[in-house]
């Protein structure tokens, strides 16, 4: 059984910001709690009893069924995912066991637990510290072949500048188990992020968002800022329009986190 001193440094309450409405009610709650966000950063974990989910920092102990869980929606329910045929095993191997390890994806993302089951899990990369390993096999090299128009697409869309290291957090994606969609569990891992992100000093979060993505971006417009927009028929990518004969595009959402 936990002492007294451990419950306390071991978890930490954060369930008035994971139900905060707007950004001005999560820099609220951050200006006020910063003790309860330096314990969720040094590892505590917080758990919601209104939703019966904890969440906790994206932690190697995690990555397996993280990573798992990230590969299994991103390629059956991200709109350019699905358009270019990309797989779970794809997602996983390149862009999982790759470019989020290189890119230290651990510290400044978090999972979401019902018990012992990772139901989701987000995952936000310094846009400075982007980087993957060269790819090492044929496989690996057609993959990213694929999705490189699909990369420098969405670099393209960015419009905050990076040129140092901690200060824009980038937004690759939330996944959620869909049995566990409507729960409030996007919400509550996002308003946790910014908080955690104002308290680091970043000042900027960004994210690209499908317009296919409707529950996504209803999400994500509580707390952001819409940015601009970019429509696949327009980009231009070596001389060609790779994506011309897709509809939609994706929206460029933001937040300047110390206004």
């Amino acid at each position: 059984m936990l002492t007294l001193r451990q419950r306390l440094f071991s978890t930490c309450n954060l369930e008035k910001l994971i139900h905060s409405k707007n950004w001005e009610e999560v820099k609220s709650f951050t200006d006020q709690n910063s003790e309860e966000l330096h314990k969720f950063l040094q590892g505590s974990v917080f758990h919601s009893e209104r939703q019966n989910i904890s969440y906790l920092r994206f932690t190697q102990q995690y990555e397996d069924e993280g990573f798992k869980v990230l590969s299994s929606v991103l390629s059956q329910h991200e709109p350019m995912a699905k358009a270019l045929k990309v797989t779970e095993n794809q997602v996983y191997k390149n862009i999982c066991k790759n470019m989020f390890v290189q890119s230290k994806y651990s510290d400044l993302s978090l999972i979401a637990k019902h018990k012992d089951e990772v139901v989701a899990a987000s995952v936000t990369l310094d846009w400075h510290n982007q980087s993957r390993r060269s790819p090492k096999t044929p496989e690996e090299n057609e993959f990213w072949e694929k999705v490189q128009p699909l990369v420098n697409f969405l670099h393209k869309s960015n419009l905050i500048e990076a040129n140092e290291e901690g200060k824009v957090a980038h937004e690759i994606n939330t996944a959620v188990k869909p049995e566990w969609w409507n729960h409030g569990i996007a919400s509550a891992s996002i308003a946790i992020r910014l908080a955690c992100y104002r308290l680091l000093g970043y000042k900027y979060f960004i994210v690209e968002c499908g317009f296919g993505s409707s529950y996504a971006n209803r999400v994500y417009s509580k707390y952001l800022q819409f940015g601009t927009e970019m429509l696949y028929e327009d980009y231009v990518y070596q001389g060609n329009k790779p994506f011309e004969s897709l509809e939609g595009g994706y929206l460029f959402l933001y937040q300047d986190l110390q206004s």
